[in-house]
């Protein structure tokens, strides 16, 4: 097998990672992935809409059972398009948060 297609799994270790959508098969598939391969995830959600919140908290306990313990965040729907890593109250809620991922 070709080196250069392989991940670095070491790369994600210990990586603090804040996903940030609506709770689907996507966000779900992509937090398993990162987190067997080490990183820690939470999830950022518009808790307007119980499903959503069902949703994200079921993927959180899927973390739970693979042993780290995240969280899910309440996050204005139309404030999305904006976050940013280093701003101040992602920051505050995910310290030392290393990766971004929009679903």
């Amino acid at each position: 097998m070709n080196n250069q297609n392989n991940l670095n799994v070491n790369s994600l270790k210990d990586k603090n990672c804040l996903i940030v959508g609506k709770p689907n098969d996507l966000m779900r598939i992509i937090s398993t992935i990162l987190i067997d391969n080490g990183c820690k995830i939470n999830i950022a959600i518009d808790q307007k809409n119980e499903k959503d919140v069902f949703l994200a908290n079921s993927i959180i306990n899927e973390s739970w059972a693979m042993g780290y313990n995240g969280i899910v965040l309440d996050i204005d729907i139309e404030s999305q398009k904006n976050i940013q890593m280093d701003s101040d109250s992602i920051s505050e809620q995910v310290p030392g948060l290393e990766i971004l991922i929009f679903v």
